[in-house]
């Protein structure tokens, strides 16, 4: 919450060690929201598929954690999850991360979040009893 309002911010992220990692600059909104308090939810939805199945709806995957959040403050620890975040999201320029990363890890604020709790909620499609092959498919697979 920032005052009375409610703050949300989408953010690119990497999971480590049973920790949510997410950059930043050193100033900003969310960073002034933080110093008011650590505690934080995040909220993800994973994939989704709109289908028709005798009426519309959508397939989805969620979760939301609950826990605080704390700078990451040591430089060894900071290169180490900006790899992770080069290796999820840029692995084929994954040679020009080194450089990349020892260019910015001046700048560059790396915060935690330590998961105290998490649920999570997700609508898949049901497998009737005869085994039906295509309602046992994964919605989110590509077909050829």
């Amino acid at each position: 919450v920032d005052g009375m309002q409610p703050y949300a911010v989408p953010l690119s992220f990497v999971l480590y060690e049973q920790k949510i990692f997410f950059h930043s600059a050193y100033e900003g909104r969310k960073i002034r929201v933080l110093e008011h308090s650590q505690e934080a939810q995040f909220t993800v939805i994973g994939r989704t598929k709109p289908v028709y199945a005798n009426s519309f709806t959508t397939y989805y995957e969620s979760a939301m954690a609950f826990g605080v959040v704390k700078s990451v403050t040591d430089e060894e620890r900071k290169r180490t999850i900006l790899l992770l975040f080069a290796k999820k999201y840029l692995p084929e320029y994954f040679d020009q991360a080194f450089s990349a990363i020892e260019r910015s890890l001046g700048r560059t604020h790396i915060l935690a979040m330590e998961v105290r709790d998490i649920t999570g909620k997700a609508k898949l499609p049901n497998t009737d009893a005869k085994g039906d092959e295509e309602k046992k498919r994964n919605p989110f697979e590509k077909r050829l």
